[in-house]
């Protein structure tokens, strides 16, 4: 008998290590995913702090470089240009991303929409703010 109940205690203790094993694979890939999203939302963050920063007239995508009377910017962010993949030393994760912007107009005020992808394609973080003209008055 002693034989039996070793055997089967030790198909006892496999079954409980894999299940012990399985565990942790789907923690590491859950934290990966965190992780990955966290920085997204950072980079989306980034991106839209600038459109904060300046004068409503200047919230417009224009090729990259900045219209006229607003301030120029090169690197990232840039808030003129609707699509961008930060070298990897802009993230936090210095992995590579895709950030698009889409800026529309309804009246006096601008939607400023943020979406930034992963090197699959995967939406990871999406952002938008309204801006109205009344809040940036013209000097």
């Amino acid at each position: 008998m002693g034989l039996i109940e070793l055997l089967a205690a030790l198909a006892l203790l496999t079954i409980a290590l894999s299940a012990l094993l399985s565990a942790f694979a789907s923690s590491v890939k859950s934290l990966t995913r965190a992780g990955t999203e966290g920085t997204a939302l950072t980079v989306a963050d980034r991106q839209m702090e600038v459109y904060r920063t300046l004068p409503y007239s200047c919230l417009a995508l224009n090729a990259g470089s900045a219209p006229s009377g607003c301030p120029s910017v090169s690197g990232f962010p840039n808030p003129y240009s609707a699509d961008q993949t930060p070298s990897s030393t802009d993230t936090p994760d210095h992995r590579t991303y895709t950030v698009h912007t889409d800026i529309t107009t309804s009246g006096s005020e601008k939607t400023v929409s943020v979406t930034v992808k992963d090197s699959t394609g995967n939406v990871r973080a999406t952002q938008s703010s309204l801006f109205s003209q009344t809040a940036f008055p013209t000097p």
